[in-house]
């Protein structure tokens, strides 16, 4: 980094930088070049995942007394080799308890497979796919190690929190608190519409890592969040594929199921959610090749319907009831 006034500095000529080799450093930049209104910076920065150069001329006005800016008892989580060491660990043993491996990170080289993760310091953390589509995308999850959470939420923990929300997408989940039927979250950024390519399974649940209202303080999955990774990751499911307003009128409406494998499903029209978790309440088990045909004419409007369903594959399992695949809508008036 060097520093001075903006007629004078030239950012492309490469003496009189300063040189700092440790993640995290302070500059005085007092002087009499810093006795103007203006001054230019230029930097160029290096770490394990990539390098940026650039320069801007900042206003006396832009800066705030050291006091300001380092507030007490903020311990900043950096990137060291340490600090990735730990976020690997933390991974590797939560997604182990749902029996997902994790073999840890290193840099990526072009044409890498695997999950590529674009480490920055600012902006909004996010996957570009989920589940198998991120593999071999370069940069396809950003993760900003310079979040920030809650107060009362450390840096260190905030950081190690965000990771398991995004490896979580890595492995194919979406966002919890965007269903349809989703509750004391006031974060869903669907507007109630749901997410067209998520497919709901099992009962709401507001304390998931997938929630934008969760603790961000938990450093566990919780048991939903695992019971719901080891039966989509390792037994049948059924999509539920077709397409209703969050909000109709229709006494009938048409849905086709799909998923890997499945021969046969079974299903179940209800407005009380609990009782997707009842095998016994479901229908006789029919074809894939049926038609799922469920008429709600006998609700009144204002109620929640629900549509549930359980698939069973060419090996004759059926998925487990507690994660059950479902469809919801509100009926609305005529």
């Amino acid at each position: 980094v060097k520093w001075g006034a903006p007629e004078k500095l030239d950012c492309q000529d490469p003496t009189g930088f300063r040189t700092q080799t440790t993640p995290r450093s302070t500059w005085d930049l007092s002087g009499s070049d810093f006795e103007q209104e203006q001054i230019k910076i230029c930097w160029s920065l290096a770490n394990a995942d990539h390098s940026v150069e650039g320069e801007k001329i900042l206003h006396r006005a832009d800066f705030l007394p050291l006091t300001e800016i380092v507030k007490p008892g903020r311990s900043p989580f950096l990137p060291t080799s340490e600090n990735r060491q730990e976020i690997a660990t933390l991974i590797s043993r939560e997604y182990k308890k749902a029996g997902i491996g994790f073999q840890g990170w290193g840099l990526c080289q072009e044409g890498s497979q695997g999950i590529s993760v674009r480490v920055e310091y600012q902006g909004q953390d996010f996957t570009s796919q989920t589940g198998a589509l991120l593999n071999g995308v370069r940069g396809g999850m950003h993760f900003n190690w310079a979040k920030r959470c809650d107060k009362g939420v450390d840096d260190a923990t905030c950081v190690k929190n965000t990771a398991l929300h995004e490896f979580g997408h890595a492995l194919g989940l979406h966002h919890e608190m965007n269903r349809r039927d989703h509750s004391a979250c006031e974060k869903d950024q669907t507007a109630g519409q749901g997410e067209p390519s998520a497919q709901a399974l099992g009962v709401y649940h507001p304390a998931s890592i997938m929630s934008y209202c969760r603790d961000r303080s938990e450093l566990t999955l919780s048991e939903t969040d695992l019971a719901t990774l080891v039966d989509y990751t390792f037994a049948p499911v059924a999509r539920i594929a077709g397409t209703v307003p969050a909000e109709y009128t229709g006494d009938q409406t048409f849905f086709l199921v799909e998923g890997l494998e499945l021969s046969a499903y079974r299903w179940l029209v209800t407005d009380t959610v609990e009782d997707c978790l009842n095998a016994e309440l479901y229908s006789p088990s029919q074809s894939i090749d049926v038609t799922l045909q469920p008429s709600v004419q006998h609700y009144p409007s204002g109620t929640r319907i629900y549509v549930c369903v359980l698939g069973r594959d060419s090996h004759g399992s059926w998925q487990n009831p507690r994660s059950f695949s479902s469809v919801s809508w509100i009926r609305g008036r005529p």
